[in-house]
């Protein structure tokens, strides 16, 4: 939500830092999340703005875990920095880039609160997700019983999607 409400501010399209900024440059008044061209990239880019640091704080938790004895294997061996790289450090870290990428796939499927906050799924639904038509069909039209069983379509929808993640990329527990 906070993060929702910051951009808000950020974005306002006359008073907005981000307008103010761009206004030192020529470009006045950007309708960020008001027009229907800019409202679903502007989401998608305050969504990886948002998710960014946790995804990075995963990797580096990964490479932080990693043994030693391998990296001074390679150096012996007279490997490079990238070979090194390639070889060694990408094929120890990929379950952990796996379980980043399916956190994140996740994660991105119910976003619901920046988009709620910024744009109602609007201009003209060019923003609205899943999570947002089910909290419009449930809570603004009340046809309960349809928004949940959208939700449990979108439930397995999830699920499926997320063994189809893990059979291509041979992901084990």
């Amino acid at each position: 939500g906070i993060v929702g409400i910051m951009w808000k501010y950020l974005l306002y399209e006359n008073y907005g830092v981000m307008n103010l900024i761009l206004e030192l440059f020529g470009i006045k008044n950007v309708e960020w999340y008001g027009s229907q061209l800019l409202a679903l990239p502007t989401m998608i880019m305050i969504d990886v703005w948002e998710w960014t640091p946790f995804m990075v704080l995963i990797l580096l938790a990964g490479l932080a875990s990693l043994p030693r004895e391998p990296y001074e294997a390679s150096l012996m061996d007279g490997a490079s920095t990238f070979q090194r790289f390639v070889y060694v450090t990408l094929p120890m870290l990929k379950p952990v880039i796996l379980i980043a990428i399916l956190l994140r796939f996740m994660d991105a499927l119910k976003v619901f609160d920046v988009i709620y906050i910024l744009t109602y799924g609007g201009p003209a639904r060019a923003t609205e997700v899943f999570s947002i038509y089910v909290y419009r069909e449930g809570f603004r039209y009340f046809h309960t019983g349809f928004a949940s069983a959208v939700s449990f379509v979108f439930l397995y929808i999830v699920i499926g999607l997320t063994l189809v993640f893990m059979k291509i990329t041979r992901f084990r527990w």
